[in-house]
């Protein structure tokens, strides 16, 4: 009798490793608590983010997360982004009681590089590090409010009308520079 329960447990045991998404031996381990469920970024924007939930990350003296983000720009015309050795403007707005409003702003050296341009319907794979002390620190960057809830990213810099001495007056709707909201969540 005991043979087949061994027999029985051995074959149970066979079948749900090879259901399962994770390799034999390799246990999945999210030290992420558990989420509601946050649909997918939109593509009904002109900056997609990767993900719709983010974290920060403690250290002993900043926050810090990384977002991916494809921008394309849907203008009909030729977007410039004024850049410094490729670093250009983005920032993060944060929603709250139903205005945006900045939330982070990352610093960047004032130099002025040739810029990065994207025809009509083209799009640009990039990310942006976000990293800074918390509100009220003297940690600089700072985050500008609590860093819990709904954001989107805004890119600053695109603007339609480049001439390589300037002025550059002309920029795209806000629409057209902002991403899909998304939730960002303290951890640690």
């Amino acid at each position: 009798m005991k043979a087949k329960n061994r027999v029985a447990l051995a074959t149970l045991s066979a079948a749900l490793l090879a259901c399962s998404a994770e390799p034999a031996g390799e246990a999945a381990v999210d030290p992420a608590p558990a989420l509601p469920a946050t649909p997918a970024p939109s593509h009904d924007f002109a900056i997609a983010t990767d993900a719709g939930i983010y974290f920060l990350d403690r250290d002993a003296t900043h926050l810090r997360t990384t977002i991916n983000y494809t921008y394309t720009n849907r203008t009909g015309e030729l977007v410039s982004l004024l850049n410094c050795n490729g670093a250009y403007g983005v920032r993060l707005e944060k929603l709250d009681a139903g205005d945006w409003a900045t939330a982070w702003i990352p610093g960047m050296n004032a130099c002025l590089s040739e810029p990065i341009q994207l025809a009509p319907g083209e799009s640009l794979e990039d990310r942006v590090e976000i990293v800074g002390g918390e509100s009220g620190s003297e940690v600089f960057p700072h985050f500008q409010t609590e860093m819990t809830g709904t954001f989107r990213l805004v890119i600053d810099s695109a603007i339609l009308d480049y001439q390589p001495n300037g002025p550059w007056e002309k920029k795209p709707p806000m629409e057209e520079r902002v991403s899909n909201p998304f939730e960002i969540r303290v951890r640690g």
